[in-house]
């Protein structure tokens, strides 16, 4: 089910933690894991990462 032991523990984290949501800071959404605030920022905001990092939302630009 879990590919490595980093996605058990983020799971366990995330879900059985009841861990608290990374929110957007274009709009009031919460997900739980950076990768589903990256997608949610580049297909709803079109916003784009250039930098994988630990903070989801550094990196992260504004398009006009």
């Amino acid at each position: 089910m879990f590919h490595d032991p980093g996605c058990v523990t983020r799971h366990f984290d995330a879900i059985h933690l009841e861990e608290e949501p990374l929110k957007c800071n274009w709009c009031e959404v919460g997900l739980l894991h950076r990768m589903a605030l990256q997608r949610h920022a580049s297909d709803v905001h079109r916003v784009r990462s250039r930098w994988p990092c630990s903070n989801p939302m550094q990196g992260l630009q504004k398009q006009e």
